[in-house]
């Protein structure tokens, strides 16, 4: 069996491991659904200012919040599934007794996470759009991603170093306190080291594009973050394996 293939079958269990826990397929529709969806229509549609948002002073509440919400619910889904995704240290070591090179184990991660970020993605786009579609869809669409590759990378960081249940509390509660706190338009102030949290160029992104023009220093931030969390994780992962 070439390496390749390795690498394609380790994906192919990775996706059904993934499928066998319909909490992990709920959360991909439930949580831009709610998140987003149903958020956005609850709020009041009062005038709220944004801050730093460019050539924008105020919106109304509905449309700010399920904007914000918008990389909070791809973050939430990706963390979660990262963490879930990198709970299978015995199995790992087991694959590799067996023939599996470790970077065949860690691309069928890598592509099952890519995987989910991409369909929460979409979802949240698809919810969004049903309380107010952004002005740059492209460039939203990529502030969502960024936000899953980000939190996708915390969730197998904490999943390598918690047991299940203490890190789905950090998965829950990490991404909310980043990205609808620390990051939110809707305050003014803030310490300008919060932009490069994980949910920092996301939210930023996402707001720029559904309101007004991207920035590409911005993305290319959010870029390095995620990569550089990846990168740790993927350490993390190869010290864990014989």
């Amino acid at each position: 069996m070439t390496g390749r293939t390795r690498a394609g079958t380790a994906l192919l269990a990775s996706a059904r491991q993934y499928a066998r826990t319909p909490v992990l397929l709920a959360l991909l529709v439930a949580v831009p659904a709610y998140l987003v969806a149903v958020v956005g229509r609850v709020v009041p549609d009062a005038q709220v200012p944004l801050y730093g948002v460019d050539g924008v002073t105020a919106t109304g509440a509905a449309a700010a919040f399920g904007t914000l919400m918008a990389p909070l619910a791809v973050a939430l889904v990706a963390g979660i599934s990262g963490l879930f995704l990198a709970d299978r240290t015995t199995t790992d070591r087991r694959l590799v007794v067996a023939g599996y090179r470790p970077w065949q184990l860690l691309a069928g991660r890598l592509g099952v996470l890519l995987g989910v970020t991409l369909v929460a993605s979409a979802a949240t786009l698809a919810a969004l759009w049903t309380v107010r579609p952004p002005d740059q869809p492209v460039a939203f669409a990529g502030a969502l991603v960024l936000a899953g590759l980000g939190y996708g990378a915390v969730g197998a960081l904490a999943g390598a170093a918690l047991d299940r249940l203490p890190g789905t509390y950090v998965l829950l509660f990490a991404p909310t306190l980043d990205g609808f706190l620390v990051q939110s338009p809707l305050t003014s102030g803030g310490s300008d080291l919060a932009g490069y949290l994980p949910a920092g160029a996301p939210v930023d992104l996402a707001m720029a594009a559904a309101y007004g023009t991207p920035d590409l220093v911005v993305a290319l931030r959010g870029l390095a973050v995620a990569v550089a969390l990846t990168v740790a994780a993927t350490v993390l992962f190869y010290r864990r394996l014989p």
